[in-house]
């Protein structure tokens, strides 16, 4: 989960293919199965712009952890994104759910 443009399907296509890509923002959430050693898990990719974000309950009635992606360096957007966050950390199925989140972008001279 995020904020559009924060790197949520490009991060998800990384570890897929272990090739950086940049890709075009999700416009309809669809579902990729990720290996990583021996761990395999499936994971929801459900866009970040508002309307998309109307459908996030819908699929965290069933996740069992939840990763939230912000966009380090789009300080313009950091007080949505952390509205964002606290909305769905108040979600009543959300509450006992483990979650990461996960400052993506780090590495631009303008990250926090």
């Amino acid at each position: 989960l995020g904020l559009d443009n924060a790197g949520k399907t490009t991060m998800l296509n990384l570890l897929q293919t272990g090739k950086f890509q940049q890709l075009d923002s999700t416009i309809h959430p669809h579902m990729a199965e990720v290996t990583i050693g021996k761990i395999n898990f499936k994971s929801y990719d459900l866009g970040g712009h508002s309307a998309a974000r109307r459908t996030w309950t819908t699929y965290l009635e069933t996740v069992d952890g939840i990763v939230f992606m912000i966009d380090a360096a789009d300080l313009d957007r950091m007080g949505e994104a952390r509205k964002i966050l606290h909305d769905t950390l108040s979600l009543p199925n959300v509450k006992e759910k483990p979650m990461v989140i996960f400052g993506n972008k780090a590495d631009l001279k303008t990250a926090l």
